[in-house]
């Protein structure tokens, strides 16, 4: 880049900044005539700048008001930065603990790293190693339901990108034939707002798994409990979901999220009991040395 637009461009950004420093530090929000006071900006520049930070979420407006506040966007930067001393810091590892004896069935929190779920967090017994035996605890989105709901904020687009260049799973299991598959299942995913995932990682395998948000309304982990469906009749199944999804509300809720709670609503039993009828298929790939297959011939 040219000196001269480099120059122009370091101080668009600077002023950015300085906008967005001042209506972190007036949570009450600012009127544009205040901010532009503070910020020592001609009320034309201010305008114009306003109106990209709003666009790209940094800046919000009040509803038929003039006042400006910090928008989603610079929150879940900042949160974002902090995100594993957040969670470690609240009752997430506790939560997650207690859920996990409470039914006596593994559950984990999966976070979202440098393009990768992974596992940040795990306990109780092990049914079924599953994803979470991969190399650097990294969970495949295309066969583990908490890696998945990782994804549910993100353009059908942004999740094609993701997808192309990342390999199925640690030994090449698919459980979804296409990223258009998978597109499709994150569209029932967001509507009943949690996902229940059979057969994935061996027969009889069962996973529920709830997103877990934060301040910004940002998916920021993935919350799940794995069983095996022998030890799951339909009662059981309805406990370990709702309890799966207000555990992952009650984290959203300590680290600032203000969102509703979620419904309540049951497992239909062919949810619990069966596998669903879809068009995914479980394609087992080369196996792993020393690791037994997740799907035995």
């Amino acid at each position: 880049m040219p000196s001269p637009m480099l120059g122009e461009f370091m101080q668009i950004m600077a002023r950015a900044h300085l906008v967005i420093k001042t209506l972190a530090a007036s949570p009450e929000g600012l009127t544009p005539r205040q901010l532009g006071e503070r910020v020592e900006l001609p009320p034309t520049t201010l305008h114009r700048l306003l109106g990209e930070l709003q666009h790209q979420g940094f800046v919000s407006r009040q509803m038929g008001g003039a006042r400006c506040y910090l928008g989603p966007a610079a929150l879940d930067v900042g949160l974002g930065a902090l995100r594993p001393a957040v969670l470690a810091s609240t009752g997430a590892v506790r939560a997650v603990t207690e859920l996990a004896d409470r039914f006596g069935e593994r559950t984990i929190l999966v976070e979202m790293r440098a393009s990768r779920a992974v596992l940040a967090f795990g306990t109780g017994p092990e049914h079924w190693s599953g994803p979470y035996a991969g190399a650097k605890g990294i969970v495949p989105f295309r066969t583990a339901a908490a890696a998945r709901v990782l994804l549910l904020d993100m353009e059908d687009v942004e999740v094609g990108r993701l997808l192309a260049d990342q390999d199925p799973g640690p030994d090449g299991t698919v459980a979804f034939d296409s990223v258009q598959d998978l597109v499709q299942q994150l569209k029932v995913v967001r509507r009943r707002g949690f996902e229940i995932a059979h057969e994935e990682w061996g027969p009889e395998s069962w996973e529920i798994a709830a997103p877990v948000r934060n301040g910004a309304g940002r998916v920021i982990a993935g919350l799940a409990v794995l069983t095996q469906r022998s030890r799951l009749p339909c009662r059981r199944a309805n406990r370990i979901k709702a309890e799966a999804i207000l555990t992952a509300h009650a984290i959203a809720v300590e680290l600032g999220y203000g969102g509703p709670p979620p419904r309540s609503a049951t497992v239909p039993a062919r949810e619990a009991e069966q596998p669903p009828k879809t068009s995914r298929t479980l394609r087992p790939g080369p196996s792993v040395p020393g690791r037994q297959s997740a799907h035995p011939s």
